[in-house]
C-alpha cells in the first residue's frame, strides 16, 4: 500500500481534486481501494509496473537466500490487485430477526460522487456535480435463511375435564433464556386458551455470575397458544375382545394424544408427543451438551456456598485448635519484649492515637 500511495501522489500531484466534506474516520483514512482503482484503469501500466517492480524488491532483500520468480510474483500482484478495484466484500448483521422465521435479503449501495462540487465546466450535465452520493439499484433477493429457533416444546400428556377444570395438557419446553445466556427446561401444565409459558420453577446457569440455583423462578415464552387437546383414547377391553388388546393396557388404545396450537404468526399447527417429532432428538441432545459443558458452573457455585464467610477455612480451624499449645508455648518463653520505637512517621491525616 505504501508503495501504491507513493507513486499514486507522484502521478496526481498537480490535479485539482474535489472532494465532498468528509465525516467520522474518514478524515483519517485512505481510499486505497479507489487509489488501486485508479492505477489499474488509467491507461497508464507503467505505473504499476514500477510499484509491482518496487514489491519485488523488497521481498527479495526480506528474503536475500530464497529464489524469487519474478514474473510469476507479479502475475499474482496483478491478479490481486486487480480483483480488489473490482470487488466489494461487505458482511450484514440482522439485530432484529425473530427466532424460527425466515427470511430473504437485498441491498443495494450507496456510493460517493466523485464530481460533487466539481466546477459546471468541467462536467456535461449539471446534475453530475449535484449531490453527495448515488444510490444503485437493488441487487437480487438471497436465498431464503431460517433463523434457528430458541424455544423447542412437545407434548407430554392431556388430562380431560374433572369437575370445573378444564382440559389440560403438559408440554415439555426447552427455552433460550436471555438474562442468563441459558436454556430453562420444564414441563408446564397449559389449560385450553392459554399460552404455553408462565413462571415455572427450574434449573438455573448464569455463567456471568458463576451462581447456579436448582428450583429458581424463570419465565417461560413462547408466544404460542393451546386452541384444543384430546386425550389418549382409552376403551373398555370387555367391549371389544376382537382386538386381543393386552390386559396390560388397561384399555389404553396405542393411539398418542393430539393437541393443536396457534403460534405468534397465527397459524394452526399440531403439537407432536416426543417419540414422533422430527427435532426432539436434537433439542433434547443440544440441552444435554449445554449442561455438560455448564458443570463447571454448578460446581463453583457449591464451593462459593461451602466457603466459610471469615475465609480461613480447615487453616483457621487448626489454628484455633493449637490455640493452647500456643499459649503455653508463650507462657515458657515469658512476656513479649517490647521493640524498639518504630521509625515510622504518624499518619499526619489520622484521628485519634
Amino acid at each position: 500500500n505504501r508503495l501504491v500511495l507513493d507513486q499514486y501522489k507522484k502521478t496526481h500531484a498537480g490535479e485539482r481534486v474535489f472532494k465532498e466534506k468528509q465525516k467520522g474516520f474518514s478524515t483519517l483514512q485512505l481510499d486505497m481501494r479507489g487509489i488501486r482503482n485508479d492505477l489499474m484503469s488509467s491507461g497508464q501500466p507503467e505505473e504499476m509496473e514500477s510499484v509491482f517492480r518496487g514489491m519485488t524488491d523488497s521481498m527479495q532483500q526480506l528474503s536475500p537466500a530464497e529464489p524469487l520468480d519474478e514474473k510469476k510474483f507479479i502475475q499474482k500482484l496483478k491478479a490481486n490487485v486487480t480483483a480488489a478495484g473490482r470487488l466489494l466484500l461487505f458482511r450484514y448483521f440482522d439485530f432484529d430477526l425473530n427466532p424460527g422465521e425466515t427470511y430473504k435479503y437485498r441491498v443495494r449501495l450507496v456510493v460517493r460522487n466523485p464530481n460533487f462540487q466539481r466546477p459546471i465546466e468541467e462536467v456535461v450535465l449539471p446534475a453530475v456535480a449535484e449531490g453527495e452520493t448515488r444510490t444503485t439499484p437493488w441487487s437480487n433477493d438471497t436465498t431464503p435463511v431460517t433463523a434457528e429457533q430458541d424455544v423447542y416444546y412437545y407434548l407430554q400428556s392431556v388430562r380431560p375435564p374433572r369437575g370445573v377444570n378444564g382440559t389440560t395438557a403438559q408440554f415439555e419446553v426447552f427455552q433460550w433464556y436471555p438474562k442468563t445466556g441459558t436454556t430453562i427446561h420444564s414441563v408446564l401444565k397449559t389449560a385450553v386458551g392459554d399460552e404455553i409459558g408462565g413462571e415455572q420453577s427450574a434449573e438455573l446457569y448464569d455463567v456471568a455470575k458463576e451462581s447456579y440455583e436448582e428450583k429458581a423462578t424463570v419465565e417461560f415464552d413462547t408466544q404460542n397458544y393451546l386452541v384444543d387437546a384430546i386425550p389418549t383414547p382409552s376403551i373398555r377391553l370387555e367391549d371389544h375382545p376382537d382386538l386381543n388388546l393386552p390386559a396390560k393396557t388397561r384399555g389404553h388404545l396405542p393411539i398418542d394424544a393430539e393437541a393443536i396450537i396457534v403460534d405468534n404468526l397465527g397459524n394452526l399447527k399440531a403439537s407432536l408427543p416426543p417419540d414422533a417429532s422430527e427435532t426432539y432428538n436434537y433439542a433434547k441432545t443440544m440441552f444435554d451438551r449445554e449442561r455438560q459443558s455448564l458443570a463447571w458452573v454448578k460446581e463453583a457455585a457449591e464451593a462459593k456456598a461451602k466457603a466459610p464467610a471469615d475465609g480461613f477455612g480447615e487453616i483457621g480451624a487448626d489454628f484455633a485448635g493449637s490455640a493452647e499449645y500456643l499459649g503455653m508455648e508463650a507462657e515458657m518463653l515469658g512476656p513479649p519484649k517490647k521493640d524498639k520505637k518504630s521509625k515510622r512517621k504518624k499518619n499526619p491525616i489520622r484521628v485519634g492515637p
